[in-house]
């Protein structure tokens, strides 16, 4: 017996919206994988050289851009 084709059009359309939340899950996978390791770096690097660099009366933002600081030292 063949289905209805309302039927045959509704499966398609949930496919579709299952698909669609494949690809933006995916999306915020490859976004995440991204995101966690930079904030990994900002907060194993620059806040402890930030706070060195403030103790060492330097301004903080010299450890993101130290050859700006070394040319306005």
């Amino acid at each position: 017996m063949d289905c209805p084709m309302f039927a045959v059009h509704f499966f398609d359309y949930i496919y579709d919206i299952t698909n669609s939340i494949n690809v933006i899950f995916m999306i915020g996978l490859i976004f995440l994988s991204i995101l966690f390791p930079l904030l990994a770096v900002v907060f194993i690097f620059i806040v402890p050289m930030w706070k060195i660099f403030v103790k060492a009366g330097e301004p903080g933002w010299g450890c993101i851009i130290p050859s700006i600081t070394y040319l306005f030292s």
